[in-house]
């Protein structure tokens, strides 16, 4: 259980005056209807209250300020322009004096147990990564915020932070830049090295969506089809108690390497068709499916506030039956971690056969 030290708004430095716009294309449509993406890296680095409150969360605000001034829209909010209906379409919008709302928190909960792959209860996760503040509602429009984050002390043991994004301008890519950008400013590296690094990494934003706007007319096929079927604008919340036990599920990098040569399709197979996606969704409701999020390339464990890499991550919206979180291994060079969240008999079922099986596989 997380106690409630601090709540506090946190804007852009006060030098970005500028706003700042961006349509809402096909692609962020997609994500409508799906709960907001919540997420924890947790690390280990032992510290005592006092120095969580006087030194590092002052620390975290200035640099999250910092970093937001990199990533204005994401201290916005998505404008849904009012009546629904298919001629007025969302967008993206950073008006001077926006904020993200920043908690600041302590448990007394066991951090190694958290952190371990073994399964733990899914609902204890929660705690450690806050909601979306709600959608504020005016005559001619609704405004839906994207971006909450939280920082939460487990003293002498590690620090967690957490984070929750609107999936419509937030995938796991942006959110991982964002995250490496915002850590890398607060290790406090000189500006010149800080922007290197950025670079490097691919951490600085590109908001160019010139190229992907109205493409084969699908921002309106997807917005369309959107007011048709009265899809919440608003991520719904979870419903607790989840009552499931989430464990990962780690692959070595030769593991991997035995395993591509059983692959049933190659990546330019997959990504064609986008008008159809939604048509063709719906034709395997009811059957047997799996969503996968993430990616091996997705280096979360990359991410070092200057407290070292994180000891796990926990990607908490990987809540359904038919879901997993992917991302690089933290023990393993090359490795990959799979996250699952399921009831307990299922996740032992699904252990003994994901040992089985893999060992099969391997001989």
């Amino acid at each position: 259980m997380a106690i409630l030290l601090e709540q506090c708004k946190i804007s852009p430095p006060s030098n970005m005056t500028g706003e700042c716009s961006l349509p809402i294309v096909f692609f962020d449509m997609f994500w409508y209807n799906l709960v907001a993406s919540q997420s924890v890296l947790f690390f280990k680095f032992p510290c005592s209250k006092s120095h969580f409150l006087e030194v590092i969360v002052p620390d975290l605000k200035k640099s999250l300020s910092s970093t937001l001034g990199q990533f204005l829209p994401l201290a916005g909010n998505i404008i849904h322009p009012l009546p629904l209906n298919p001629e007025n379409k969302p967008i993206l919008s950073y008006l001077p004096g926006d904020s993200v709302c920043l908690t600041v928190s302590e448990s007394e909960s066991d951090f190694n147990h958290l952190t371990g792959n073994h399964p733990r209860v899914s609902d204890d996760f929660y705690d450690f990564a806050p909601n979306l503040p709600p959608a504020t509602h005016s005559d001619n429009s609704t405004t839906c915020p994207v971006l909450a984050l939280q920082v939460t002390l487990f003293p002498g043991q590690g620090i967690c932070i957490g984070f929750v994004t609107h999936h419509v301008v937030a995938d796991a890519s942006t959110v991982l830049s964002f995250m490496k950008a915002w850590a890398l400013i607060n290790s406090q590296l000189d500006s010149t090295e800080i922007t290197r690094l950025m670079e490097a990494n691919c951490c600085l934003p590109f908001y160019d969506r010139k190229t992907v706007v109205g493409i084969n007319g699908l921002d309106s096929l997807y917005w369309d089809l959107i007011v048709k079927l009265s899809c919440p604008i608003e991520p719904p919340r979870m419903k607790f108690p989840i009552g499931k036990v989430r464990s990962t599920f780690v692959l070595k990098k030769d593991e991997i390497q035995k395993l591509k040569k059983f692959v049933s399709a190659k990546r330019p197979q997959i990504l064609h068709g986008a008008q159809n996606w939604v048509e063709e969704e719906g034709k395997l409701v009811g059957k047997r499916r799996f969503r996968v999020a993430g990616s091996p390339m997705f280096d979360f464990y990359g991410t070092d506030f200057g407290w070292g890499r994180p000891n796990k991550v926990e990607a908490l919206f990987v809540h359904g039956d038919g879901s997993m979180f992917l991302c690089n291994s933290g023990q393993f060079e090359g490795g990959l971690e799979i996250g699952l969240s399921k009831p307990k008999a299922e996740m032992q079922t699904f252990t003994e056969v994901f040992n089985m099986v893999l060992t099969d596989l391997l001989l």
